[in-house]
């Protein structure tokens, strides 16, 4: 009983929580879907939707020239404002830029370019969704810094539910090769204008007026830091995961691409619902024995020896029966998939213990580690898409090679860490 009066009270917890209950949610959606739309769409479908998604998540992650991450730092709310309104014409004229060079070099090349020459329908939809995450992004951080952590939740619910009803409702209706674009792009639509309305309503803001073109000049100097900074190693981290799936796309084609997708996708989920508790937890317990001037290597252990523990528990028994499990979930049409599950499983395990502990260098401000850490990934990647060129290697041997080289990087970073956080408090003699 004391325990949930002192939750009603601490506002930071219940503000995180609500975070937590909205993301939790938002992924749960697509889980309980998936073996619908699986029997819904081919693998061809799905790997279409991986190159769509694979041009968004890099483009998308560089759209507000990482602005969006200074909103909650002034002290005046309307340099927060401002900064909020930089965010976003900073992604319209991301956007009015692509859209004048997919006019002038073709949407045709650029879909050859890509792999897959059928998705030159829907290449000039790109534009217009990189405007909405950057609606999204911005928004997503006013409402966190003014605390209405709920509306955050509940936009992230809708973006989510949106995307796979119209998946959904457009595949029954028989709309199987483009369903599952059109419902990403429904679902970002239809997450910024949750976000808008609510922010307008609730928080009684209007980003078309009062807005001063030097103020928002001055703004982008003073926290230029974060385009400059920022942005080269989230750019690096988004390619590092997506290179990757246009090699097979390009390479191997869109079967053997949806196949792969489906069996990466859905063995993290699952694994990132837990990874992603695991990490806020950390940063809020490190963060705080970090400003104290604490020792953090201790409780850093302790948390690499759970999540050991954690992935022994998880992958062990899912190595031996993911195959099965991908054909009796997501049908017979997907047991390739569970094939390719069992290759990359000892790459998940070794994310999900390191993804989480990597938030350290965040709390201990090591922001030319963590890009170090992006690109050697990156470079690990495009190192094993050249030796499977050169070689002329299968695809699941590429897979077997993809699985070996990243997980030895994964486990060399974890090394890396540890052993950064000691020599860092052993130089501030903690």
């Amino acid at each position: 009983m004391d325990s949930f009066k002192r939750l009603k009270s601490d506002g930071f917890l219940k503000g995180v929580l609500t975070l937590s209950s909205g993301v939790f949610i938002a992924q749960l959606i697509p889980l309980m879907v998936a073996p619908i739309l699986s029997r819904i769409y081919t693998p061809n479908d799905f790997g279409r939707l991986t190159i769509y998604l694979s041009v968004i998540q890099v483009l998308g992650s560089i759209a507000t020239g990482r602005y969006e991450l200074a909103i909650v730092l002034p002290k005046k709310n309307r340099d927060a404002l401002n900064l909020t309104r930089l965010s976003i014409t900073i992604s319209l004229s991301l956007a009015v830029f692509l859209f004048l060079i997919m006019a002038t070099v073709g949407r045709n090349r650029i879909a050859f370019f890509l792999g897959d020459p059928d998705l030159a329908s829907w290449v000039l939809l790109i534009p217009f969704q990189l405007l909405f995450i950057g609606v999204c992004n911005a928004l997503n951080f006013y409402c966190i810094r003014k605390k209405r952590f709920k509306i955050v939740s509940q936009s992230n619910v809708v973006r989510s539910g949106s995307t796979n009803l119209t998946q959904l409702g457009l595949g029954f209706a028989g709309y199987l090769p483009v369903g599952l674009i059109l419902g990403q792009f429904v679902g970002q639509v239809s997450g910024s204008l949750m976000f808008s309305l609510r922010a307008r309503i609730a928080l009684k803001i209007d980003l078309l007026k009062d807005s001063r073109r030097t103020e928002l000049v001055n703004l982008a100097k003073r926290y230029i830091s974060f385009p400059k900074f920022s942005l080269p190693g989230i750019f690096v981290n988004m390619l590092s995961i997506n290179i990757f799936n246009l090699f097979i796309g390009k390479i191997f084609g869109l079967a053997n691409l949806g196949q792969f997708s489906y069996s990466f996708r859905y063995l993290t989920i699952p694994a990132g619902l837990i990874g992603n508790a695991f990490a806020h937890a950390m940063f809020q317990n490190l963060s705080e024995k970090w400003s104290k001037q604490e020792s953090i290597s201790t409780e850093l252990i302790k948390s690499l020896k759970k999540l050991s523990i954690i992935t022994v528990l998880i992958f062990i028994p899912a190595f031996f029966v993911v195959e099965d499990l991908f054909v009796i979930i997501f049908g017979i049409e997907w047991k390739i998939a569970g094939e390719l599950a069992q290759i990359i499983i000892p790459l998940v395990a070794i994310r999900f213990v390191v993804s989480p502990i990597s938030i350290v260098l965040s709390v201990t401000e090591n922001q030319k580690q963590e890009f170090i850490l992006h690109f050697s990934i990156f470079v690990s990647t495009v190192i094993v898409c050249l030796l499977g060129l050169v070689l002329g290697l299968s695809f699941r041997n590429i897979l077997y090679l993809y699985t070996l080289i990243l997980s030895s990087v994964y486990l060399i970073v974890l090394y890396w860490i540890i052993v950064i956080v000691k020599s860092r408090e052993s130089n501030e003699s903690y």
